[in-house]
């Protein structure tokens, strides 16, 4: 489970005030990547990661984690990019340790999932 030194290692670059994208950096040696991408998401939402619906549904997350672990990372360099979509979100995760959410569905009141 994610704990607030967890969410630490995850630096917001980016609040969704510019144009609905937020943009933050990850520390690869404290969080996975799919981790990081629901630490992000959970922001974007404005809620408890709880409320959002797996991320596997979107994502082959261990996939996703093993594309961008270290060994990958020096193998591809800084070139690695995966980009997919989540409930209303367009994701993107670079290997250099950048996760970027932008919100595609405009006006959504996340409650509409309660």
């Amino acid at each position: 489970m994610t704990g607030p030194d967890r969410r630490d290692a995850v630096e917001f670059c980016s609040d969704g005030s510019e144009g609905g994208t937020y943009r933050a950096t990850y520390d690869r040696s404290v969080v996975s990547p799919s981790e990081a991408v629901m630490l992000v998401l959970t922001e974007a939402d404005g809620g408890d990661i709880s409320d959002l619906p797996p991320l596997y549904d979107a994502v082959d997350t261990d996939a996703l984690d093993r594309l961008f672990e270290e060994a990958a990372a020096r193998r591809y360099g800084e070139r690695g990019l995966v980009r997919f979509t989540y409930d209303r979100y367009e994701v993107s995760v670079r290997s250099e340790g950048v996760v970027e959410v932008h919100d595609t569905g405009g006006e959504h009141d996340r409650r509409e999932r309660e």
